[in-house]
């Protein structure tokens, strides 16, 4: 009996430990794209217009969901959260990280069901680190050619991306800690996540749960 406890003990802390090497990671990822943004406006020596306040402000409530998310606790000043949102705030979350990580690429973006995108709920911080480590993956590429897909079902959002990589066989059966968390949740949320090479391009399969709801508070969640 003693050994049992002992094992399992052992077993909790190297869960625990997995889940918050991956969450330091992906924490890491956000506020590395807030310097980008900053840095960019230093380097072009363009202020920070006031039309772009609300965003920084955005960036800022989404770090908070991600912390509050994977601590599961409450605070007096988190009331107003990322949590379950409809899709059209997720696709909105995409195009902003595609302005931070791919100005200089040409990603190939598109979405489809448009009837469906206001009643599509996901929850947000798992849906946040998920997109940030693909789009990442794809910037680190360094290639024009590149694809995000978006499909929404009544209970389920596929993510598909594909992006060109030079060495095909040096790559496939390495996975860095952006595919890890990916898969780690993708899994936890009771969806699925693939990955392969294909013609020359490194591809990325993922499906995640939805919530749908004819009724939702838009500004609330929005």
């Amino acid at each position: 009996m003693i050994h049992f406890k002992l094992k399992k003990s052992i077993q909790e802390n190297k869960s625990t430990s997995i889940r918050e090497r991956l969450f330091f990671h992906d924490l890491i990822n956000h506020t590395h794209g807030l310097i980008l943004f900053l840095n960019s406006r230093f380097n072009s020596s363009k202020g920070i217009e006031v039309s772009e306040i609300p965003m920084l402000e955005k960036e800022i409530k989404t770090l908070q969901s991600l912390i509050k998310d994977h601590f599961h606790l409450g605070h007096k000043n988190l009331d107003d959260q990322y949590d379950w949102v409809p899709y059209t705030v997720c696709e909105a979350t995409i195009k902003s990280l595609m302005q931070i990580y791919l100005t200089n690429s040409k990603l190939n973006f598109k979405a489809s069901r448009k009837e469906a995108r206001d009643q599509t709920l996901l929850y947000f911080p798992t849906f946040f680190r998920i997109i940030n480590n693909l789009i990442k993956n794809m910037a680190e590429a360094k290639t024009d050619d590149c694809e995000l897909v978006i499909s929404l079902t009544n209970d389920h959002l596929l993510i598909e991306t594909k992006n060109k990589i030079e060495d095909c066989n040096a790559q496939v059966n390495f996975m860095g800690v952006g595919l890890e968390s990916i898969k780690y949740l993708a899994l936890e949320s009771g969806g699925q996540f693939t990955y392969e090479t294909e013609n020359g391009f490194w591809v990325n399969k993922l499906l995640l749960p939805t919530s749908v709801s004819q009724s939702i508070d838009h500004k609330k969640a929005a």
